[in-house]
Parts: C-alpha cells; structure tokens; sequence
C-alpha cells in the first residue's frame, strides 16, 4: 500500500469531520459521507510520520488555500469531492452541497505549518448564520494537490 493510499485509508475514518466543520459554526458534526456515521476522536486521527520526513517541506501558497476554499463552497460535486481525502468509491452526502454552496470561507496560507512532505495544519475562518468560527485544518498533499484530511474547532 503507498503512503498515499494509507492516508487515504486512514482519513476515511475522519471523513465525517472533514468538511462538516463548514456547514455548523455551532460545531456540530455532519455525516458528509452517509451511513455509516463514524465520528472520530482526536486519537482516531492520523498521525503523520515526521521520522521519514525528507528535506523538501510541504509549502501551501495562498493561491493554493484560495482555490480549496472555492472547490469547497462551489456547490459543484467534483470540485467538492476532489477537495477532502476520500476512500475509493466513496461519495459525499448531497445535502452538504447546498449548506456549504456560497459560504464564506477563508484558509491563511500565511498560518501553514508542514507536518510531513506530505502534510500540514492551516488555519480557516468560516462564516455561518452571520458566526464566525475559527479551525484548524489538517491537509494532505495527493497528486500535487492539498485536500482536506481532517478539522478540528479553535478555541476562541
């Protein structure tokens, strides 16, 4: 299995979390990929290998965190799907197309720390029903591209 396919493996428990963070500012979790519901925990998230990390650092350039947040609020399946680390053959629950269609979203490029070559924290703004919430956002570089693995609230 490649590092990238366990990864994908590994984010299909966190799936759930991965793009419900925008559609509840109240922190809700939403089921993004249908049944079955698995909410992580903290412990259930993957944990990158920093030991096998090499010398070129993962970069996320403003353009970059400005183009997952529209894949991600575009109201377009595709966009959306190739947005969050997904298992093979997995889709997304069709009613978080409409919650997430239009919001306001902003990712900091400026707040990205690497974890591995392959991954980094960042952090969003989202607002919903006139709140604004702050995460903190696990991403995963596939194919050249950064997507979604996990979120997680910041506190205020």
């Amino acid at each position: 299995m490649s590092r990238s396919t366990s990864w994908a493996a590994a984010g299909a428990v966190g799936v759930a979390v991965a793009v419900g963070w925008f559609a509840f500012s109240d922190q809700e979790a939403v089921d993004v990929a249908g049944p079955p519901a698995v909410q992580p925990s903290v412990s259930s998230r993957p944990t990158p290998d920093v030991s096998a990390a090499s010398t070129s650092a993962a970069e996320l350039s403003q353009v970059d965190a400005d183009e997952l947040a529209a894949d991600l609020v575009s109201g377009d399946p595709r966009s959306l799907t190739s947005a969050v680390v997904l298992p093979d053959g997995q889709g997304l629950d069709p009613a978080l197309l409409g919650s997430l269609q239009g919001m306001n979203l902003q990712i900091d490029a400026g707040t990205f720390t690497a974890t591995s070559p392959e991954t980094g924290e960042v952090a969003a703004t989202s607002t919903t029903r006139g709140q604004d919430q702050t995460w903190s956002v696990e991403l995963l570089r596939v194919d050249g591209q950064w997507k979604v693995l996990w979120t997680a609230p910041r506190a205020s």
